[in-house]
């Protein structure tokens, strides 16, 4: 990964070779990991709402394939909306049939 940041293969991100350091440029955090690490990249074309999903985390021996529960705590999400009597999902505005 080192030789790849080096010869600049990736956008936004440099060496510092007085530092022995990489920057990362603003903005392009994001874009490293959804490219380079498993996760689901949300509200991709929406740069104030974006956030990252991560899967398959893997630290100190151990595989963390699901942390869907963790990150529910710092996820805001939006309540169903009714508008004229019909309910809508509050992403994509499809109407919510009843059961």
């Amino acid at each position: 990964m080192h030789t790849i940041i080096k010869e600049r293969l990736i956008k936004g991100m440099h060496y510092n070779y007085k530092t022995d350091e990489i920057e990362v440029a603003a903005g392009k955090a994001l874009n490293f990991i959804a490219t380079y690490f498993e996760v689901k990249d949300r509200n991709k074309n929406k740069p104030e709402k974006r956030y990252l999903e991560f899967h398959g985390i893997a630290v100190g021996g151990f595989e963390y394939l699901h942390i869907h529960d963790l990150q529910n705590a710092f996820i805001a999400t939006k309540v169903d909306f009714e508008l004229n009597g019909k309910r809508y999902a509050p992403y994509s505005g499809q109407v919510i049939k009843r059961k």
